[in-house]
């Protein structure tokens, strides 16, 4: 009893302190914007425009949907449909959008195990391998932007950056098997040491080591050549859609022309936000609006039009997923609770 009235105690400090940093943060960009300005810009958005974005976004989301499909089908050889997924991954989305730090991420883990009855360690292992994904697609097509760009804007160490950091996640992704089996060998280790005296603690090792063997085989059969292909252009979808979301925002905000290379000036100059959105250092509002100033800015945005955009994107997306996510919840409790279906079957 404890146990859980300190757990509940730690969540409630982790979510004040994100909304706190959230309003200091915000409070902050606000001081530096022009709200003139801001609320000038917005007065001459293209409704068109803006609901095309929207659109785009809700693709990707089916795309999120049907990657994450192959994956648990392929790991787990465990069946479940599109359709089955999809309130699961809008609920998912929205809670890594509103939860501060990357906490939503469990979500997913959670509601696979709650309303399809999946294990823990096919959720861990599937949005384990769909986020090197992500990581390892965004710096390819930030990678690919930066060389449209390299003699109007000097790049010249990004471009290193990135290309070295695409290395990274390939090693990453080659060897994850090998990795997660060393983490688990580690910490068995520290665990036995630790509670070497406490029945409790070996227990904990027991079931930490039980699941992390399950994860490696789960990533083992995931990791396989014939994925490669899907998930790359699952993945390439995805934030080839996502971007032309921002796009969209941006000429809707008239602030960039209808041009290819504008398309290439807005992955660009978003991909910093979108690496500040992932890391757990996100709140529900502040870091991903400060690092996209920064990066439209860096390629020729006026100061206070890349503040106010960068609001603007951000509370759409909250906005858009929300519509989405609610009904989602209600289907989910409805479907779990109400008449007690089982989806795996």
């Amino acid at each position: 009893m404890t146990g859980m009235k300190t757990v509940s105690a730690g969540k409630k400090r982790l979510k004040w302190s994100g909304i706190l940093l959230t309003l200091l943060i915000v409070a902050i960009l606000l001081v530096s914007v022009d709200i003139g300005k801001a609320m000038d810009m917005y007065s001459r958005i293209s409704g068109k425009a803006l609901c095309l974005s929207v659109v785009i976004y809700y693709l990707t989301m089916i795309l999120r949907t049907l990657r994450f499909n192959w994956l648990l089908n392929q790991g787990t050889g465990k069946t479940i449909s599109p359709g089955q997924l999809l309130p699961i991954v809008l609920v998912h989305q929205f809670y890594n959008r509103v939860l501060p730090f990357r906490t939503g991420e469990a979500s997913y883990v959670v509601l696979l195990k709650t309303v399809c009855q999946y294990d823990v360690s096919s959720g861990i292992s599937t949005l384990l391998v769909a986020r090197i994904y992500d990581a390892l697609t965004v710096m390819v097509i930030f990678l690919i932007g930066l060389s449209f760009f390299a003699g109007k804007y000097h790049f010249a160490e990004s471009y290193l950056l990135a290309f070295g950091f695409i290395l990274f996640l390939l090693l990453i992704l080659w060897k994850l098997p090998f990795m997660v089996n060393k983490s688990r060998i580690m910490l068995s280790k520290i665990g036995n040491y630790f509670f070497r005296n406490k029945e409790n603690g070996k227990k904990w090792v027991f079931r930490m080591n039980k699941s992390m063997k399950a994860i490696e085989k789960d990533v083992s059969l995931i990791n396989r050549f014939r994925s490669v292909f899907w998930l790359t252009l699952s993945s390439l979808g995805i934030w080839t859609g996502l971007f032309g979301m921002f796009y969209m925002f941006m000429y809707s905000c008239r602030l960039i022309p209808m041009s290819l290379d504008a398309f290439w000036q807005v992955i660009t100059a978003a991909t910093l936000s979108i690496y500040t959105f992932v890391l757990p250092i996100n709140v529900i509002s502040g870091p991903m609006e400060a690092s996209w100033a920064v990066g439209f800015i860096m390629v020729g945005i006026d100061k206070d039009a890349a503040l106010a955009s960068g609001f603007g994107i951000n509370w759409l997306s909250h906005l858009a997923i929300t519509v989405l996510a609610l009904p989602s919840m209600f289907f989910i409790g409805k479907q779990t609770e109400f008449f007690g279906k089982n989806w795996s079957r």
